[in-house]
């Protein structure tokens, strides 16, 4: 069932080909301002960034395409191996209809994603302040509220791999298979 509805769609590892797409993407100026960082990034900057990452121990940044095509971004960092979670965080291209849920199916595959990571037991997020409609979003999807952080002025949800067993079956037949 979930095979079929996103045959199209893919979430692969970045890798260095993918990082001029992949800026474009991220210093659009709707994708800047929801973000906590909203300067945008130089090539150099985001190539430092990456090479950090990639020789991280723990290195789970994608890109997400459609038949083939670089659409957006899904990625883990901040992982912390004490209480075994990581924060996540998605963006998509800004320029592509809203209607054909392009946020929706990338989100749907980090989450599945993340969760298949035996090390993982919850996922946390941070949704700046005004993004009132993407926490009720995230909300609707099984995130719990956690807090305010008021440095980074964001909310900070969170979601357990139980709430995600529970709530995926749901959302993948409300907001994909009934909608097609």
């Amino acid at each position: 069932m979930t095979i079929k509805y996103f045959q199209n769609y893919k979430l692969r590892k970045i890798n260095k080909n993918d990082l001029k797409k992949l800026l474009i993407l991220r210093n659009q100026y709707k994708i800047r301002k929801s973000m906590i960082n909203k300067k945008k990034i130089s090539y150099n900057e985001h190539y430092n960034w990456y090479l950090n990452l990639s020789n991280s121990n723990f290195f789970h940044n994608y890109s997400f395409t459609y038949k083939k095509k670089i659409i957006g971004s899904g990625y883990a960092s901040n992982y912390d191996r004490k209480k075994k979670f990581c924060y996540w965080g998605i963006y998509r291209d800004m320029k592509l209809p809203s209607n054909k849920k392009y946020g929706s199916i990338l989100l749907y595959l980090l989450l599945e994603k993340l969760f298949s990571l035996k090390k993982i037991k919850y996922l946390r997020c941070q949704v700046i302040k005004k993004n009132i409609w993407v926490k009720n979003w995230y909300l609707r999807w099984g995130h719990k509220y956690l807090f305010f952080d008021k440095k980074n002025k964001c909310h900070i949800l969170k979601i357990t791999r139980a709430d995600w067993n529970t709530k995926k079956k749901i959302i993948l037949v409300n907001s994909f298979i009934k909608n097609k």
